[in-house]
């Protein structure tokens, strides 16, 4: 494995957890994938200890929040498409998520949860031109597994309107500037609050 930057390889250790040792000024983690990297100073840094030692990402500022931000550059994308109501668009959806999140997507999938990321996290994704709540929300109950959505955003209290107390949920309203509001789109991520094990 290559250590992250600023991280030195010291030398091989075998063990099945991560634990931290403090040797003067300096911080010692012992990964699970049994090598053990040393850093200068006294600074907090969290390592995954999952999937080979991959940080687990979080999955607002790692995936929700860099998925706004392209389907912001490419709402002139979606201008066209949103006439046409119950029309499904999750194949250029998914193409934009996987530009926006690079690297950090593993492997995409047709059937189960769309997308597995680095870190072992699937994700399931859905957009279509209207808003059908249930339809985001199934896959929570089908693979328990979080639901990166992309809707219409005319009426995102629909949303929010008799949220389930098992899910956490974030989105964002966008708007394309020549459409006005009938140019809404909302972007949303559903998950379990507690996973099934």
């Amino acid at each position: 494995m290559v250590p992250k930057a600023g991280f030195e390889p010291v030398r091989s250790h075998n063990t099945h957890c991560a634990d931290t040792v403090i040797h003067g000024d300096s911080l010692v983690i012992i990964l699970a994938i049994g090598v053990i990297f040393k850093k200068g100073q006294l600074t907090c840094y969290s390592f995954g200890t999952q999937h080979g030692g991959v940080m687990p990402l979080d999955l607002i500022k790692d995936i929700f929040d860099p998925v706004v931000e392209k389907i912001k550059q490419k709402i002139e994308s979606l201008r066209n498409i949103k006439p046409f109501k119950g029309v499904g668009i999750e194949g250029w959806f998914k193409v934009e998520i996987v530009a926006a999140l690079g690297n950090k997507v593993k492997s995409i999938k047709n059937s189960g949860p769309d997308l597995e990321l680095e870190d072992g996290t699937k994700i399931e994704i859905k957009a279509a031109t209207d808003f059908n709540k249930n339809y985001f929300f199934d896959p929570i109950q089908k693979y328990n597994a979080p639901c990166l959505f992309l809707a219409d955003g005319s009426n995102p209290k629909k949303l929010t309107d008799n949220l389930r107390d098992d899910v956490e949920l974030v989105y964002e309203v966008i708007n394309d500037p020549k459409e006005g509001s009938k140019g809404d789109w909302l972007i949303g991520l559903v998950k379990p609050k507690r996973p099934r094990t």
